[in-house]
């Protein structure tokens, strides 16, 4: 602090311009420009997070498929995950392998690919089953959809 005051300083990146007319007017004085954030893409960065693996800290074996996750992006959609991994009853072992016996791989996948995501992986016909199932487990891991 300097003279009781502080400086904050702020950069501003614009990535589109908007040139809207004040008025009527349609000359260059009368035009205000509007920033347009860019898009808002967090979802897709995260599913490839969940793709490529790169610092997860957490694997998943369920039949014969494994899946590496994080703790930080299970723990901020589930309550049943965050007790798992970060509570009383935490898994110790900072990569450690959890087992679960009793969902079938293509439906823990799908499950994954929503916590991470917020949308779920294009099912074929024949596969309107796996909605159900994803609910059932939703349900078992205390899933929080978005707000």
């Amino acid at each position: 602090m300097k003279n009781n005051s502080f400086t904050i300083r702020c950069d501003v990146v614009i990535t589109k311009l908007h040139f809207c007319p004040k008025d009527d007017a349609a000359t260059p004085e009368s035009f205000v420009i509007v920033a347009e954030p860019p898009s808002f893409d967090l979802h897709h960065h995260l599913g490839e997070l969940l793709r490529i693996g790169k610092g997860a800290d957490v694997a998943f074996e369920v039949g014969d498929d494994k899946f590496t996750v994080h703790r930080c992006v299970l723990t901020a959609r589930s309550k049943v995950f965050t007790v798992e991994l970060f509570g009383a009853m935490k898994e110790r072992d900072v990569a450690c392998v959890i087992r679960i016996n009793d969902r079938d791989a293509k439906e823990f996948k799908a499950l994954l690919f929503f916590v991470y995501t917020d949308s779920l992986l294009e099912m074929k016909r024949g596969e309107e089953a796996m909605y159900q199932h994803l609910l059932i487990i939703a349900d078992k891991y205390d899933m929080r959809g978005s707000s």
